[in-house]
């Protein structure tokens, strides 16, 4: 079972499309507003300040909605990085570009030299074409859910593995 913050519901998906035209809803609602109270007629100026509060009501739930997803999304990231914080295992956590967002203490202790946000930059000088390598992955997590290919080192080998933690982000671990 997904996670909430992960696949969010119909009535979510619709409140993050229009959460950032919010705006919009709250300017309808001021030019109903305004003409409730340019109307000359009782029964329109009450049917024009319904309407207008309606849009206010509207605007604000659909804010609300998109704003406790987006809490909800974030704690679920933060609770992955405190399972994830004390791994002996280096493990970083990915948007859907490659930008870092999470090491744990065990990616910091042995990439701390490594300079970069994207995870190909921090593991650039381990093997050969990481970002090859990692967007390959990141395609066949994105399909099924997770993915891992033990990668030729100078010295050795190492398994590489990631799991899609929601629409853009990735967990990988070494």
């Amino acid at each position: 079972m997904l996670h909430s913050a992960l696949t969010p519901r119909p009535l979510t998906k619709a409140a993050l499309v229009i959460s950032p035209r919010a705006g919009y809803l709250l300017a309808f609602a001021g030019a109903l507003l305004v003409g409730a109270w340019g109307a000359k007629s009782g029964l329109l100026s009450l049917g024009l300040l319904l309407l207008g509060m309606t849009f206010v009501s509207l605007a604000f739930l659909v804010r609300f909605i998109a704003l406790r997803h987006e809490r909800m999304r974030v704690q679920f990231f933060r609770t992955i990085e405190s399972f994830v914080e004390n791994d002996s295992a280096p493990s970083f956590t990915t948007d859907a570009d490659g930008q870092l967002t999470f090491r744990n203490n065990a990616a910091r202790e042995r990439f701390d030299n490594a300079e970069g946000d994207t995870l190909a930059s921090v593991l650039g000088d381990l093997f050969a074409s990481p970002a090859a390598v990692l967007s390959r992955l990141q395609n066949k997590a994105q399909v099924t859910g997770s993915a891992r290919e033990d990668v030729v080192l100078r010295r050795g080998h190492m398994r590489l593995s990631v799991h899609q933690i929601g629409g853009g982000g990735f967990l990988w671990r070494l």
